[in-house]
């Protein structure tokens, strides 16, 4: 979903994806259906060129920790990320937690594709990693 609200100078359009996680399945009759997990974002043009990417937020991105699986989401937006050459990214540091975001638009900005990795402590859980996580905002 792309929708996009026009200011003096700036268009902002706002992404939703439905990242799915790439499941290890051995052979066609194990195809399970893939894990999902919400994300969304906004991006800021100018010129309808992307700038920056603001409210970057995600939940139920599953996460194996030392206490057993568990899910993470952020409870608040990430920082807004600059965007360089159709590209951007960041890593941050919330309350023991590590999020690292990489994400890519389409020259055509009918999409963004990237990835998605959370490291650290979870809630009451410790040792945490989500692996990386592709994701994909059409």
């Amino acid at each position: 979903m792309i929708r996009f609200r026009s200011t003096p100078g700036r268009a902002l359009a706002t992404l939703a994806a439905g990242a799915t996680i790439a499941a290890g399945v051995a052979g066609p009759a194990a195809a399970a259906p893939k894990p999902a997990f919400p994300l969304s974002f906004i991006g800021v043009y100018r010129n309808g060129v992307p700038i920056k990417v603001k409210k970057f937020q995600f939940s139920g991105v599953p996460v194996s920790c030392r206490q057993g699986p568990t899910t993470y989401g952020t409870s608040r937006p990430l920082p807004t990320m600059k965007v360089k050459a159709f590209e951007f990214g960041g890593t941050f540091r919330r309350k023991g937690t590590t999020i690292r975001v990489t994400g890519k638009y389409k020259r055509n900005l009918s999409a963004a594709t990237g990835t998605l990795k959370v490291t650290g402590k979870v809630g009451s859980y410790t040792s945490c990693r989500s692996g990386k996580l592709r994701w994909k905002a059409a």
